[in-house]
């Protein structure tokens, strides 16, 4: 777990459902689907993002094609994710943002504009 800003990130490692980050991973992800698919009313994709919670994370979260983040405020309490997908195989930094979620009970508190900030100095770290 490493400090980044206000918050503390914590990679979501890869073939251990029983690790703690790994079932907050998931957590938020569903507060964040639950969010997507019963507010918003949207329909696209709904089964298959569900699924993938089965196996969180899923192999386009994984090293080498990206990777996904676990977001921690001072108190350790989730608050938030954030991941990124690669784009190309090329040795470049072209990635894609994926799935930035905060809950609803740290809105406001400018975490989202961290987690933007976070991801993009990742991607250019790795």
């Amino acid at each position: 777990m490493f400090k980044f800003e206000d918050l503390f990130i914590q990679e979501v490692p890869i073939d251990d459902q029983s690790n703690h980050v790994v079932k907050d991973a998931i957590t938020l992800q569903t507060q964040y689907a639950d969010y997507m698919y019963n507010e918003l009313m949207l329909t696209d994709q709904k089964e298959e993002f569900y699924s993938h919670l089965e196996s969180f994370p899923p192999e386009k979260f994984c090293r080498p094609y990206g990777a996904f983040y676990v977001a921690y405020n001072i108190n350790k309490i989730p608050i938030g994710v954030v991941g990124y997908k690669k784009i190309s195989n090329d040795n470049n930094n072209d990635c894609e943002m994926k799935r930035i979620f905060v809950n609803n009970s740290y809105r406001g508190h400018g975490y989202g504009s961290m987690l933007v900030r976070f991801i993009i100095n990742q991607v250019k770290l790795d």
